[in-house]
């Protein structure tokens, strides 16, 4: 495990080896518990370790898939929940075009935005993707997807 507390309000950031989820305090972030500034000053505090953490994660991945075709990892940085009126994570053009993955700020819901601007001012770039039960996280790589 890798850990080092940020510099915004003395919150630790955990990194496991083999895993790519960042917890913070021990848990994963909520747009319900943490704002865009709390997004944002966490990710540029331990930019980077974790820009290190994606470097070990993608080489080991490598070594251990041989001549496969690896991209480097994306990073859970914060869970959204089910996708619903009241608490929307997808725009209309996300749910009509939708793919499970979300790499264009118009596929995503207006409140969602801040979060979206937050992880590129770091610079990182942002994606949702949706997991099992119809759960969406926000995600951050280091790297655009190859073509």
């Amino acid at each position: 495990m890798t850990e080092r507390p940020s510099d915004h309000n003395h919150r630790s950031v955990q990194l496991f080896e083999g895993s790519n989820v960042v917890y913070v305090d021990e848990q994963i972030m909520t747009p319900e518990q943490y704002s865009p500034l709390d997004l944002y000053m966490t990710l540029s505090a331990t930019r980077d370790m974790l820009a290190r953490h994606m470097d070990d994660f993608y080489n080991r991945t490598r070594r251990n898939h041989p001549g496969a075709h690896v991209e480097r990892p994306s990073y859970t940085v914060m869970a959204l929940g089910v996708d619903t009126k009241r608490s929307p994570v997808l725009s209309e053009q996300g749910r009509k075009y939708g793919t499970g993955l979300y790499t264009s700020q118009d596929e995503i819901a207006l409140r969602l935005y801040p979060y979206w601007d937050a992880v590129r001012s770091v610079p990182l770039l942002p994606e949702i993707r949706l997991f099992h039960a119809g759960r969406h996280s926000l995600l951050v790589r280091d790297t655009p997807y190859e073509p």
